[in-house]
């Protein structure tokens, strides 16, 4: 399985600028060439196909996904592009379902404004609201990583109503999420095959355990392939 991966940006200068996570801060005009590379444990890697975008809206933040990007920018408002058809319902951006895949970044049409963001696998993403609202969307909802207690699928933005004041999302490529909440606790829910949400998992946010007890005190997180991490 994958362990970790690098993303690379390159400018129109053909800077090359190196990135941990997938979510890129504060690019900007200009067009882009975006491609990543995958390493498994044994420290083998595979490089992606590039992808060339340009940045014609002032962007404050970008999160890079599996089969699809989302980015927001300095109003809060909320944009999308890759994919493929079947991952929005028509009306959802500017551009209908068509525009996720032919046209981008297309704005989304929600009625509230985003300060954080995840991209995982295929559809599934997450976005927090400016109130610390958590709400999320995913087409084929298999492990429940939509966090709403079943595993129906929604391709629109559905707020999980059960977390509140939310810092921080991040959303795996093999449909695991882990959540951050303004008083230090982490939840978790979706795929826990290899116990990335430590010992819980499913459709059901539940808090997640260190050796410890129950994480505490956290201020940053972040999902990998099959693991997860809290500091």
């Amino acid at each position: 399985g994958i362990d970790h991966y690098e993303y690379y940006i390159i400018d129109s200068s053909n800077k090359e600028t190196k990135y941990d996570t997938n979510k890129i801060d504060n690019l900007e005009f200009g067009a882009y060439k975006l491609y990543l590379i995958a390493f498994d444990k044994a420290g083998n890697s595979k490089k992606s196909n590039i992808i060339n975008f340009t940045i014609s809206i002032k962007f404050s933040k970008i999160t890079v996904g599996d089969n699809h990007n989302l980015a927001i920018n300095e109003k809060g408002y909320l944009y999308s592009w890759g994919g493929s058809n079947s991952t929005l319902e028509d009306g959802e951006t500017d551009f209908g379902s068509s525009g996720f895949k032919d046209w981008g970044p297309a704005k989304m049409k929600i009625d509230f404004k985003i300060k954080e963001m995840s991209v995982g696998n295929f559809s599934h993403s997450l976005v927090i609201d400016e109130q610390g609202n958590l709400y999320s969307r995913a087409s084929n909802n298999y492990y429940g990583e939509l966090g709403n207690g079943s595993t129906s699928n929604r391709r629109k933005f559905t707020q999980i109503q059960t977390l509140e004041n939310v810092s921080d999302v991040s959303a795996s490529e093999t449909n695991s999420t882990i959540v951050l909440l303004s008083d230090g606790t982490v939840w978790g829910f979706g795929n826990n095959t290899n116990n990335q949400l430590t010992t819980v998992g499913g459709a059901t946010p539940q808090q997640l355990k260190g050796p410890d007890g129950m994480l505490k005190d956290i201020t940053s997180i972040s999902v990998g392939y099959y693991t997860g991490y809290a500091i």
